[in-house]
């Protein structure tokens, strides 16, 4: 029989107890505890389909969502149904749209998963093992380039036997305006920025202690509305890498359009913390560089 508490953890109660009530541990301390759950981790990790969901990364189940747990941490795709829209600065968008959202053009796009959030630091950690950012786990990862995007993904793959890749922009657009169910919003599930997005006017906001400097930064996933899809955060928090190089758009009709074949810069989406509400828009491009730091959400 397996003793209720193991050793390790008997051994650990003084430091659990003087981080949690006695007003906090040292950081060799706290170095102790995360090593010992990283390893506890790692002993009991596990990487498998919910058992709902039978169906496997080739095949499509209508209204059906995947959830995968890697390592003790469960996250969900939503499943796209595919369909038809006219991309870029359509008619709501006027207003605020900019030249690259230009020329309006007819998309047409297969089914595909999304993910339900942006990865989160503790999806980020369960794959890649190392966690570097300001802020708690349900917090989305934030700091990372294009080629560790990458390394991540390809992790990620290793471990659950699944093809997950960054949405094409295409794809992305397609989702943050609801897919089928679209209502046709200006932001991600709603035509107020506050009811959907965290942007500059509304993110949580921090004052150093030295200096006295006023920053804002992200927060929590899913703290605001979803949109049609019951996707969280595509307008806010973080942007989002996608597949495509940053290029301009074709006057002709596309199907599963792939972006521009080179290029030097990608494109991100969805706006963030430090922008304002119109960079939050389901038309707007961001276009940046390699190794430029921002988020990702997954694709499948």
């Amino acid at each position: 029989m397996k003793p209720l508490i193991s050793t390790k953890v008997v051994k650990l109660l003084p430091i659990i107890v003087s981080c949690l009530f006695l007003g906090g541990c040292s950081e060799d301390e706290k170095t102790e505890l995360y090593n010992t759950v990283d390893q506890n981790q790692s002993n009991n990790s596990s990487t498998s389909p919910n058992e709902d969901n039978k169906n496997t990364s080739g095949e499509f189940i209508h209204g059906k969502n995947k959830t995968f747990t890697v390592n003790g941490v469960s996250f969900t795709m939503i499943a796209v149904q595919g369909g038809s829209f006219r991309m870029g600065g359509t008619a709501e968008q006027t207003q605020y749209a900019s030249d690259d959202e230009y020329p309006i053009h007819n998309v047409s796009i297969s089914n595909f998963y999304i993910g339900e959030t942006e990865v989160t630091q503790e999806l980020w950690k369960a794959v890649a093992g190392n966690r570097f950012f300001a802020g708690e786990n349900q917090f989305p990862a934030i700091g990372v380039y294009w080629e560790l995007c990458q390394t991540f993904i390809a992790k990620l793959n290793e471990l659950t036997g699944e093809h997950f890749r960054m949405p094409t922009e295409a794809e992305w657009e397609f989702a943050a305006r609801g897919g089928i169910k679209a209502q046709g919003f200006i932001y991600s599930g709603s035509n107020y920025a506050d009811a959907v997005a965290w942007y500059n006017d509304n993110a949580p906001s921090f004052t150093t202690e030295t200096g006295g400097y006023y920053y804002r930064w992200c927060t929590r996933v899913k703290t605001k509305a979803p949109n049609e899809l019951g996707i969280y955060d595509m307008s806010g928090n973080v942007s989002e890498y996608c597949s495509d190089w940053y290029g301009a758009y074709p006057s002709e009709d596309q199907v599963n359009p792939q972006g521009s074949v080179n290029g030097e810069l990608h494109v991100q989406r969805g706006g963030d913390f430090d922008r304002g509400s119109d960079d939050c828009r389901v038309s707007s491009r961001i276009c940046t560089s390699s190794d430029y730091r921002t988020g990702l959400r997954l694709a499948l």
